[in-house]
């Protein structure tokens, strides 16, 4: 019986060890999240803005897609600097971008999977293009986007 009291003992030990080395390491931040709702039949595209912090710079990336009638997570985790990003969402029949906006910014876009930073060109691909991409606040690195 004293076995087994010491057994329990010494695992009660190594899980409070474990527990405070886990405490003591450094975790991740998740910068931030946006969901993006699509309601059509049609699959939505997402272009993003946002603050790299490694590269200390604003990165300009996409595409993301959402299915139609779904929505999806985008999770980014390193960006943690700014509290806002800037958005670009398009279907084949409708466009959501920040053209006539003050606080909107333009960037190169092309129809392949693409990510530059602030000073690099988009890189090269079909259909290259300038758009308008619209500033939105983020609220606790949360941000839910749905077309108006």
């Amino acid at each position: 019986m004293m076995r087994r009291k010491g057994s329990i003992g010494n695992l009660l030990g190594v899980l409070l060890l474990v527990m405070v080395a886990l405490s003591v390491l450094p975790a991740q931040a998740l910068a931030y999240s946006v969901d993006i709702q699509n309601p059509y039949p049609d699959k939505m595209d997402v272009a993003v803005i946002d603050f790299d912090d490694p590269a200390d710079t604003w990165r300009c990336h996409g595409w993301w897609v959402v299915q139609p009638y779904s929505t999806r997570r985008i999770t980014m985790p390193d960006s943690t600097a700014k509290n806002h990003i800037y958005l670009f969402v398009k279907t084949s029949e409708a466009r959501w971008s920040g053209e006539g906006i003050s606080s909107s910014i333009v960037r190169t876009v092309n129809n392949n999977a693409f990510s530059y930073l602030d000073g690099q060109s988009c890189p090269p691909g079909p259909n290259r293009r300038q758009e308008f991409f619209v500033k939105y606040e983020l609220k606790d690195g949360f941000l839910y986007w749905a077309p108006e």
